[in-house]
């Protein structure tokens, strides 16, 4: 059996009691469970956003075994991962983050996923345990990211907009982000993902010497305007989505 590299920080994770005992079911890298015990005092109250992210490790892969697949949850500013398992070749990122979330200090705070995690399943992981969700929407909700695409390429939508330029090194890196909430009523109706607040589109454009390229991602959130004026979501969305929505024009 190959070992499982499991990895966490039980000053970021969930107690009721002091000292308390954290067990989580998690998948090795065989398929076998195994349970995961850290003891520790309370956690400090953090509000930090976190991201959810899963990984190949590089140059690992060998002609009998392929490379290992690592899923984790990091805090978004100052990079510390708060914990860290293996998956198994015997299932996939989505189930594992749904044991992996909830036993983690989430309240307060906005948890960040890519693609992949942008499914219904997750979203209440996180909601139940006090935390706002923002996902990325990409091809593998083909549906939603053609209503998000439609709405803010009509000239006419109602939408705020919050801007970052950050250059270092000959490279100017400009992010751009849209949001609105005026399509959460219609979304709510044909899309089961819970508590939507806002939507988001995020235009980021990265100009060098030699060229420049652009790319755009569309988002959803739970994370409403006024909430996200006292819980800002990661680097480049804070602005816009913590604006409130201009009013609409007869």
């Amino acid at each position: 059996m190959v070992a499982t590299l499991v990895s966490v920080n039980h000053q970021q994770l969930s107690s009721r009691s002091t000292p308390f005992v954290w067990k989580h079911r998690c998948t090795v890298w065989d398929g076998t469970p195994v349970n995961i015990a850290r003891s520790g005092n309370k956690p400090l109250r953090d509000r930090e956003p976190l991201a959810l992210d899963g990984k190949v490790v590089r140059g690992a892969r060998t002609a009998a075994q392929a490379a290992p697949q690592l899923l984790s949850v990091s805090t978004h500013t100052t990079q510390e991962t708060l914990v860290q398992v293996r998956i198994s070749d015997k299932t996939n990122e989505i189930p594992v983050a749904q044991e992996l979330l909830p036993p983690l200090a989430l309240r307060g705070r906005v948890v960040t996923a890519d693609a992949l995690h942008t499914q219904t399943a997750l979203a209440p992981c996180m909601l139940d345990h006090g935390a706002a969700y923002l996902f990325t929407v990409k091809d593998n909700q083909p549906r939603l990211r053609a209503a998000l695409a439609a709405y803010f390429a009509d000239p006419h939508a109602t939408m705020r907009t919050a801007q970052t330029i950050d250059r270092r090194r000959g490279r100017t890196d400009t992010r751009t982000l849209c949001a609105s909430t005026r399509l959460n009523g219609y979304l709510r109706t044909y899309f089961p993902f819970p508590r939507i607040a806002q939507i988001a589109r995020l235009i980021r454009t990265v100009r060098t010497a030699e060229k420049m390229t652009t790319e755009t991602v569309y988002l959803i959130t739970s994370l409403s305007p006024r909430h996200a004026e006292s819980r800002p979501p990661a680097r480049a969305h804070a602005g816009a989505l913590a604006h409130r929505e201009p009013p609409l024009v007869a």
